[in-house]
C-alpha cells in the first residue's frame, strides 16, 4: 500500500494544489483506474516475489 501511496502522491498531489478537495479526490481515483493491471500489480506489491499470499494469487488473478 504505501508504494501505490508513494506513486499517487508523486504523480498528483505533491506540489500541486487542486481546486479542492474533491477535485483531489477525482484526479487520485482518476489516476488508480487508469493503472494497467500490470502496474497495479507492481504498486501494490502483488508482483514481488516476497507477497505473502502469492498462492492465493492463481484463483483470483492469473499472471500476466
Amino acid at each position: 500500500m504505501d508504494q501505490l501511496w508513494k506513486g499517487l502522491k508523486q504523480e498528483v498531489a505533491a506540489n500541486r494544489q487542486a481546486a479542492s478537495i474533491d477535485d483531489l479526490a477525482e484526479q487520485a481515483t482518476r489516476w488508480v483506474l487508469d493503472l494497467t493491471p500490470a502496474q497495479a500489480r507492481r504498486k501494490s506489491g502483488i508482483a514481488s516475489k516476497h507477497f505473502g499470499f502469492r498462492h492465493l494469487l492463481q484463483h483470483f488473478w492469473p499472471p500476466s
